[in-house]
């Protein structure tokens, strides 16, 4: 890839293998990338970006193009979509479109782009047709977040037992303890100008954009 991953010369992501090359390496989640294609998917077994243990903590910049055919079945795993686990203030995903995302069979904080969102933001992104399947904490776009959702949608059919929302399963309050000498920061879920227009299925906590919310919703409507 070029680029050097950092803010004013970021990774330039053009082909499937090179966005498929990104969650392998745990060095790569504080580097920032720009997405330069579409890119398709189809037949590729994606390596989930972030995790619970090295989760992303940079900036995806889209650009404005999607990424098709982001295919995923699993069992018994948790913190599944494009990204996995994103973390911290300074986290962000903008500017991006998934095109027919299929995950199945996941376990828990299950979206077609994020699993978990723990603080940050997510702009300007959606999530076109596909479908969501997952147990709990289960959203078209982001499975459970404590950061900001804005000026996004989905139309993914989403499927789940409990928190299951049309754009996100959870959007919650946290509050996170940084070090002794900092202290603690509040992570606060907010949703703003945002809509959502598929199929919700469930048994706990479903709604039609948000299963489960503890945090803050503005301007948005399923």
């Amino acid at each position: 890839m070029s680029g050097k991953g950092e803010p004013n010369d970021p990774y330039l992501i053009s082909t499937a293998d090179e966005l498929n090359s990104i969650g392998h390496n745990p060095r790569l989640m504080a580097a920032h990338f720009n997405l330069i294609n579409d890119i398709d998917l189809a037949g590729i077994d994606f390596f989930i970006i972030g995790s619970e243990i090295f989760p992303y903590t940079a900036v995806f910049d889209g650009n404005g193009h999607t990424i098709s055919n982001f295919n995923h079945t699993t069992k018994y795993v948790s913190f599944v979509g494009l990204f996995g686990y994103v973390k911290g203030p300074k986290a962000e995903i903008r500017d991006l479109g998934l095109i027919n995302p299929n995950i199945n069979r996941a376990s828990g904080d299950v979206g077609s782009l994020v699993g978990y969102f723990g603080g940050g933001t997510i702009s300007n992104c959606y999530a076109d047709g596909g479908s969501v399947n997952g147990y709990g904490y289960v959203g078209g776009l982001v499975g459970s977040i404590y950061g900001s959702i804005i000026n996004c949608h989905s139309s993914t059919t989403v499927s789940g037992m409990s928190n299951v929302g049309g754009l996100t399963g959870s959007v919650g309050r946290q509050i996170v303890s940084v070090s002794d000498q900092d202290g603690s920061v509040e992570y606060k879920g907010t949703i703003s100008n945002c809509y959502s227009t598929g199929s919700v299925s469930g048994d706990r906590n479903v709604g039609g954009l948000v299963g489960n919310n503890s945090g803050y919703m503005t301007n948005c409507y399923t």
